[in-house]
Order: C-alpha cells, then structure tokens, then sequence
C-alpha cells in the first residue's frame, strides 16, 4: 500500500517473526525509500533513544536494509530500492 507516497509491505507472518527475530509482534511493516538518507532520517524519527549504530548493511541486492524493533514492539525492515 502506499501512505502519503511512501510504499508500505506488510507482513502479518506471527510464527515467522517471532522464531526469526523473537519479537511477539502480530505483524512486520516494510518501507521502502529512494535514498540511503532519507531512510537514515526516518530511522533516526522511530529508532529507540540510544547511541546505538543504525542496524543496516549494503547487500547485493540493495544499497541499505535493514531491520529493527521499536519502541512499541513493532518490527520495522527499511529498504533502499
């Protein structure tokens, strides 16, 4: 789906999630974004406050990915496509 011009993937997989990144959360939401930076920013807007490093890498297939809980229990996959 798309909010605001921002496309959003959902993933309401509970088994999945939970036994493969141990977060009892009912589903996953993915956003993709055109840039490294501006998925930095909305990573820096959602991130728990602590000094910890973004949780991203390049792969082959995408310059940044990556996933993350937040605050609130919902597990979060930011993509640069």
């Amino acid at each position: 789906m798309t909010i605001h011009g921002q496309r959003v993937f959902l993933n309401d997989g509970y088994d999945y999630i939970l036994n493969t990144y141990g977060v009892d959360c009912a589903a996953h939401l993915t956003l993709t974004f055109k840039t490294p930076e501006e998925l930095l920013a909305c990573y820096d807007k959602l991130k728990v406050d602590n000094n910890l490093p973004a949780p991203f890498t390049e792969t082959p297939y995408n310059v940044l990915v990556g996933n993350f809980t937040d605050r609130f229990g919902v597990l979060w996959g930011f993509m640069v496509i």
